[in-house]
Formats: C-alpha cells, sequence, structure tokens
C-alpha cells in the first residue's frame, strides 16, 4: 500500500540533533583554541624599563700613515722604537674607554701572537688585549707627550710561556706588582727584540693607557658556593620592614664582583639539567614564588624559570675577571603573568635574541635589584643569572599526547550524545508518524461509517 501523499520521507538526521553537533563542534573548537594558540601578550610599558645608557661612543683618531714609520723587519730595526708613533699612541690610548674599545673592534679572545709575528702589518694600530703574570715593571720615566703622565714598560708572560711588552702612561694598581697576574690592553705598535734583561726576539709591543688588575682563570665552575654568595647584601632590615641597600642600586657596569662572576660561571659551566628537571623548578608566574622573594626568603642560586617575552637587551664589554667572561648581557624580560611586570637577567656572554621572542630562560637567582624607570619612579625587582635565552618552545610530544586524550574524550562524549540525542528524536519521530497514520485511519472508518448508514 502506497504512503499517504502528505507524508514526507524524513531527513537522514533531525534538525535538532544537526543544531546539537554543530554547538559541540563549535564549542570543542574553541576550547582546543583557547588551550593550544591563545597566547595574550600584554603591551610592554617601557616606562618601567631601566634608563637605558648612552650609545655614542667617543674613539680615537689614530693616523695610520704616522704609525708606518714604525718598521720591524730586521732586527736592527726591531732594537729600537720609533718615538713618533709610540707618542701618537700614548697620547691617543688614553681616552679608549671600555665601551670605545668595543668599537675598535677588540677581539673578545686573546690573538695568537703567531698571527701577529706572521702579518704585523695588518695588525698595527689594532687594539688588542693579553693577560699574563708581570715580570717586569719599571717607569716612570720622562718623554710623554700628554703633561702629567709618565711613560711605564712592563712584560707579561703568558700562560703559555711566550711573552709580550707593554709600554703604557698611568702608574699600575697597588695590586699589581712583579709577580701578580694583570692585563694589558692597547695598540700593536710593532715587534721588538730585546737583549736584557731576558732576551727576546720578535716580541709584540703594545701602547696602552694603564696595565690592570687580572685575576688568573678558575677553570670550569661546577658547584655553588653559599659563602661565595653570602657576600652580597642587598637589604637590610629596619625593625620589621626590609630595605634596599646601597649595593642593590648596582648596574651591570658596576657589580663586577666575585659572586656575580661564581654564579655567572656556574650557570655556565654546570652540566645542564634535563627539561624534565628544569620543569619541576618553580616559575615565576605565582603569586606564592613572588611573596616569597619579596619577604627575601628565597636562597641565593635557587634555580627559577622566567617565562615572558623580550622587552629590551644591550650587550657590553666585561671587566677583567676570573671567570673567562669577556661580555655580558643584559635581557629585560615581561612576565605576562606578573601583570606584564619586567624582571632583569644577567648573561654571560653576547646573546642575540629579537625583542619580542617568547622566552623560557632557565634562570639563577642573584639579589634585589634597584634601579630608576625612565618616568623617574624608583623600583625593586628580583635579578636572576642565566647562561642562555631559551625561545619558549611548545612541547609537542607531551602536549600532544594530553591533548589527544582530552580530544579523544570529548569526541566520544559528542558522538554519545549525537546517538543518544538522534536515537530519542527518531523514536519521537516514528511515534508520532504512528499517531498520525492511526487518527488519519479512525478518520477514514467514521467517514466510512456515517456514508453506509441509510
Amino acid at each position: 500500500m502506497p504512503p499517504p501523499p502528505d507524508l514526507k520521507p524524513l531527513p537522514l538526521m533531525p534538525t535538532g540533533a544537526i543544531v546539537r553537533l554543530g554547538a559541540a563542534a563549535m564549542l570543542a573548537a574553541a576550547m582546543l583554541y583557547l588551550a593550544v594558540f591563545w597566547n595574550p601578550v600584554v603591551a610592554i610599558d617601557e616606562g618601567n624599563l631601566a634608563d637605558p645608557e648612552p650609545t655614542l661612543v667617543a674613539v680615537p683618531d689614530i693616523d695610520a700613515s704616522l704609525l708606518q714609520q714604525a718598521k720591524d723587519a730586521t732586527r736592527e730595526q726591531r732594537l729600537f722604537i720609533e718615538s713618533e708613533p709610540l707618542s701618537h699612541l700614548l697620547a691617543n690610548s688614553l681616552n679608549v674607554s671600555p665601551e670605545a674599545a668595543r668599537a675598535l673592534g677588540m677581539p673578545p679572545q686573546m690573538v695568537p701572537l703567531e698571527a701577529l709575528r706572521t702579518h704585523i702589518d695588518e695588525w698595527r694600530g689594532r687594539y688588542v688585549f693579553y693577560r699574563g703574570k708581570v715580570e717586569e715593571l719599571n717607569g716612570p720615566r720622562l718623554g710623554h707627550p700628554v703633561p702629567g703622565y709618565g711613560i711605564y714598560e712592563a712584560t707579561l708572560r703568558l700562560a703559555d710561556g711566550s711573552a709580550i711588552l707593554f709600554t703604557f702612561s698611568q702608574a699600575p694598581a697597588a695590586a699589581v706588582r712583579i709577580g701578580s697576574f694583570a692585563r694589558a690592553e692597547g695598540f700593536v705598535l710593532k715587534l721588538r727584540d730585546v737583549a736584557y734583561p731576558v732576551e727576546m726576539s720578535k716580541t709584540p709591543l703594545l701602547v696602552g693607557a694603564q696595565l690592570r688588575e687580572d685575576y688568573e682563570d678558575w677553570g670550569p665552575v661546577t658547584q655553588l658556593d653559599s659563602s661565595t654568595l653570602d657576600m652580597v647584601i642587598d637589604v637590610q632590615r629596619e625593625d620589621d620592614r626590609l630595605t634596599s641597600t646601597e649595593e642593590s642600586w648596582r648596574t651591570i657596569d658596576q657589580d663586577q664582583s666575585r659572586a656575580l662572576w661564581h654564579l655567572a660561571a656556574f650557570a655556565r659551566d654546570a652540566a645542564p639539567r634535563p627539561k624534565e628537571e628544569w620543569r619541576r623548578a618553580p616559575a615565576l608566574n605565582a603569586q606564592e614564588v613572588w611573596d616569597h622573594l619579596k619577604r627575601n626568603e628565597v636562597v641565593r642560586g635557587t634555580a627559577i624559570r622566567l617565562l615572558g617575552t623580550l622587552a629590551a637587551v644591550r650587550t657590553i664589554t666585561a671587566q677583567p675577571n676570573p671567570a673567562g667572561i669577556t661580555e655580558w648581557t643584559e635581557a629585560w624580560m615581561q612576565v605576562r603573568d606578573l601583570g606584564g611586570k619586567t624582571i632583569p637577567v644577567w648573561l654571560p656572554g653576547a646573546i642575540r635574541q629579537p625583542l619580542g621572542t617568547s622566552l623560557e630562560v632557565r634562570s639563577y637567582y642573584f639579589r634585589r635589584y634597584s634601579y630608576e624607570t625612565r618616568r623617574g619612579q624608583q623600583l625593586w625587582t628580583p635579578l636572576f643569572v642565566a647562561a642562555a635565552l631559551d625561545p619558549f618552545v611548545f612541547d609537542t610530544g607531551r602536549g600532544l599526547k594530553e591533548i589527544s586524550a582530552y580530544a579523544l574524550a570529548a569526541t566520544l562524549a559528542i558522538m554519545a550524545l549525537v546517538y543518544w540525542g538522534t536515537r530519542r528524536e527518531r523514536q519521537r519521530s516514528l511515534a508520532q508518524e504512528d499517531a498520525l497514520i492511526d487518527r488519519r485511519r479512525k478518520r477514514r472508518q467514521k467517514l466510512a461509517a456515517a456514508t453506509t448508514q441509510p
């Protein structure tokens, strides 16, 4: 029997089930986006950063043609020093600051002496440095081109047994004496031969401002020394209130101390921790950690992870130190979970990262740092030391496993919900269809009975 003409075939899925399925899919997509991709960034407030250092650096103007008067091709030429090139370099080296030395292209490591002996014409007038023990120290003598200065001479014995000659203008510090460790920074003038008191041949002669105190290398630092870190006095207690000391105001240019060298060398030299171990270290994104730092309850050298965005960075030349650090990088990170607060990190070495990079820095707590913002406001913040600025990398292995588990559970729940809703809707539709057919059958029976009545 054909179906009644006013009955339409049922759709593949009821409208209510389609609406519920679409809503569930939209909800699942929104949750997945929030869990994986949503990362709101707090705008960087540069007014809360420390006042930047001036970037303009004055460098001396070296007359290359004048330096050509220095001759060292023969032994007779190497036995004497030409006065005009020497006076020129003595006068100009007085104004070379660490920033100027960096601008002059001073190599970060000591240049092999054989390179100077082989290509002396290429290195003449270049600014370099050497570290070693003071073997000879003489002066002052007359003849300096600038009034008020004398001419000092020193011989440094390097670690490999070779030697360099150094002529300078300012009296060395009290700690610099024969047998001590020192650093000579200056312009390469020529190769020299010396017959007294120790015979030397083709020895490089440098001309600089001062023979500076230096330290013998520590070697790798793989263990933290708490007594060294306890030398830092950054807070003082007045009744029940903590206040910052003068030491907390030291910038990276000023705070070249044994404690900083030790912690930076440890961050650089210690055996790298597995990522899983670092993930168990507390992160500076919880109010509890911040409160402990405010109360000065965090031990120096404690491992803490910093999660944030790189807001500012600068690199300076390191002062002489026993850790073999030639450059320092000062980075400021914006920590979103602390409301966009900026946190300083000091790193041994020149670190390059674009501003705005998302970072996960594995750092060690050093001390309290007080500074004046660009708006003139005085603030304090915890200061950390790290070996590198590691970009934040989403852990695809562990993260995808967790997301897959949640996605599977959500998919099964949605499928069960859709199946239950579809089955329920189908049963309701069948019941309505049966009721409609029954009513029409009864209506036809009544009409047939009424027409057969006499």
